[in-house]
């Protein structure tokens, strides 16, 4: 598939092939479909089992293929496509060529200004730069540009290092192309001009969608609860509008049309089995919307609980498997239902679970995280440099702030300032960049310098070509610096120990101009500095 393009129909029948297999799990067995293939191939947090439409997937795979072209054009087989279809152009503007092979897929990129070009002589980027300053220089372009991207051009990251251009994929962090992400953009394209925006009466929150794939249960369990959530199970109503079932009323009390919450929450006996579990949850039968929304409800009661999240989670699971085992036995084996052997089952079944499961990481996570509640001072000989960023999104402004303090816990320097940032990882790469040139200017020369952004600190200790590609220029710029020092440490440290350089981030957000502050701190960091574990120096 990563070689030639398959036809739309071939992908169409394979695609029936694996949608009847996952309902029936036998060639020639003809079960339900209980939900639609469209339904099935889209994101997890979408509701969806995150299967592949292969169709779109092969563009996805071929697409890989046209990146290893343009990025390695010096290899045998970029050599020879090059020679065959395009030897006097690039990739771009090749053409499909005499008798070309199914393997030859040529493109034509187009490129849809947001304004008519001008005819003048061009402008060439690097006219427009300066880059020992790190600034745009717009004079010779404002009046060729909207207020939009202009703000976008001035929070675009400069960097003084020469490096050659390369191609950047967007739609991931570290810019390298990846099969995943192309699927997904294809996927939501094609399915967006198809199907159209999407409309139904409720939709599940991606944020129940992300709590049930995180669920530490057993895999068939987790199945079954995306199949709760997406009403995709054989209830009497759904069976009675298939004309397989004689009536939509719950065989059990009677009563009431057996609807998913109705079957798992409001029937007389499921309601005991909540009542008599661990949670001593008491159903309502007034407060039932949606079983989605219940199941957020539950979630919550973790706060006044003795349960932690994970093992509430697993209970919930378990708990709904074995209503619904029991529930099917009355239905087609006429055993009589009683809410304390389906409870216990439930919680033998998932305490053995949790005991098979059980791991140290969470103790240990747990005892680190005490011992590092507050800020810690560095080794005699060095400074700690604190940096975080806030950053505005509609206007693209953030505040940085830097505060350097020593082995006693003395402010040794600090700064707020306000610039332009395209993201919020930005603002954090500029602030570090200003902490380590601060702590330059400043003479030190063993830095230990903490940041609350991970994605930051791996950026910056990867290799060249790894890390975020957005913050790149800033980010070798931060690495050219730390160079210069005889050592810098860097560490990741929680926001909630990050309190003091987020306090001057904020003052700079609102600052005019940059605030330095050579002796000490300003009145409105006092507090913060004593509630970061150490008294704060005299103002």
């Amino acid at each position: 598939m990563h070689c030639f393009k398959f036809p739309a129909g071939l992908c169409q029948e394979i695609n029936g092939d694996l949608a009847r297999f996952w309902w029936a799990n036998q060639e020639n067995d003809h079960k339900i479909h209980w939900r639609s293939w469209d339904k099935l191939d889209m994101r997890k947090e979408n509701g969806s089992l995150g299967f592949r439409d292969l169709l779109d997937f092969n563009l996805a795979l071929l697409g890989k293929q046209c990146w290893r072209l343009i990025n390695n054009p010096d290899s045998l087989w970029a050599r020879f496509l090059k020679a065959r279809y395009f030897p006097n152009s690039d990739f771009w503007n090749a053409e499909v060529g005499h008798r070309a092979s199914w393997a030859w897929l040529p493109h034509n990129d187009v490129i849809v200004p947001t304004r008519p070009l001008s005819a003048n002589t061009p402008i060439f980027v690097e006219e427009i730069m300066n880059k020992l300053e790190r600034s745009w220089d717009l004079s010779r372009v404002s009046l060729f540009l909207d207020q939009e991207t202009i703000r976008c051009i001035l929070s675009l990251p400069i960097g003084i290092s020469s490096l050659p251009d390369r191609w950047i994929w967007p739609w991931t962090s570290n810019g390298e192309y990846s099969v995943k992400s192309a699927y997904h953009i294809t996927h939501s394209m094609a399915n967006s001009r198809i199907v159209g925006p999407h409309q139904t009466s409720h939709v599940v929150s991606t944020q129940v969608w992300k709590g049930l794939w995180k669920l530490k249960s057993l895999p068939k369990i987790k199945i079954f609860c995306w199949r709760i959530l997406s009403n995709a199970i054989a209830t009497k109503p759904n069976l009675f509008k298939r004309k397989i079932g004689q009536s939509p009323v719950c065989p059990v009390c009677e009563n009431n049309e057996e609807s998913v919450e109705h079957l798992f929450l409001l029937c007389p006996w499921t309601a005991a089995v909540w009542f008599g579990s661990p949670l001593n949850y008491r159903v309502h039968n007034q407060s039932i919307t949606t079983f989605d929304n219940r199941l957020n409800s539950m979630f919550q009661l973790n706060l006044t609980s003795s349960l932690d999240k994970n093992r509430l989670m697993t209970i919930i699971s378990f708990l709904l498997w074995e209503i619904c085992k029991a529930r099917c036995k009355f239905v087609i084996e006429g055993r009589q239902l009683h809410p304390i052997p389906v409870l216990h089952q439930a919680m033998r079944a998932a305490n053995e679970f949790i005991e098979a499961n059980v791991s140290q990481s969470t103790h240990s996570d747990y005892v680190t995280l005490i011992s590092t509640r507050a800020w810690t001072p560095p080794s005699d000989g060095s400074v700690k440099v604190n940096t975080d960023a806030a950053w505005i999104k509609e206007s693209n402004r953030s505040g940085v702030g830097v505060l350097i303090r020593d082995s006693a816990g003395n402010v040794r320097g600090g700064l707020a300032d306000n610039l332009y940032c395209c993201s919020a990882l930005h603002a954090e790469a500029e602030a570090t960049l200003r902490g380590l040139s601060l702590a330059k200017r400043k003479g030190f020369s063993k830095v230990m310098l903490e940041t609350d952004s991970t994605i930051l600190k791996q950026s910056v200790e990867g290799m060249t070509n790894n890390g975020a590609w957005s913050i790149l220029p800033t980010t070798l710029e931060i690495r050219r610096l730390a160079n210069s020092f005889q050592r810098v440490e860097w560490s990741w440290i929680p926001r909630s120990i990050n309190k003091a350089a987020h306090a001057a981030a904020s003052i700079g957000i609102r600052a005019v101009a940059q605030i330095c502050w050579a002796k000490g701190p300003p009145p409105s960091l006092q507090g913060v500095l004593e509630a970061d574990g150490l008294p704060g120096p005299p103002t």
